[in-house]
């Protein structure tokens, strides 16, 4: 779950694209698919709950659930994450 919230994060502070983000982990550490694509797969919404219920017990700053996921995870979103996280951070 960090791992899925790193990656948000990245976006969310422009640090680089979701699309860069899931290539660089797709390229460069052979991973079947990235991180951004792995959130969306499991759903936006499941993130969440399991970030905020990882939160909840742990009291670790990492599993807070970054603002973008919350905003996202709001509405029901198709299963394209990338274009929804454009817009999110435009």
């Amino acid at each position: 779950m960090p791992y899925l919230l790193s990656a948000i994060r990245l976006v969310e502070s422009g640090v680089a694209t979701a699309e860069e983000i899931d290539a660089g982990m797709r390229g460069g550490c052979a991973h079947p698919m990235g991180p951004l694509e792995l959130a969306d797969l499991v759903g936006l919404d499941t993130v969440r709950t399991v970030a905020e219920a990882m939160h909840a017990e742990c009291r670790e700053p990492q599993f807070v659930p970054p603002a973008l996921l919350n905003r996202m995870g709001l509405h029901r979103y198709p299963s394209k994450t990338y274009p929804i996280m454009s817009e999110e951070i435009a």
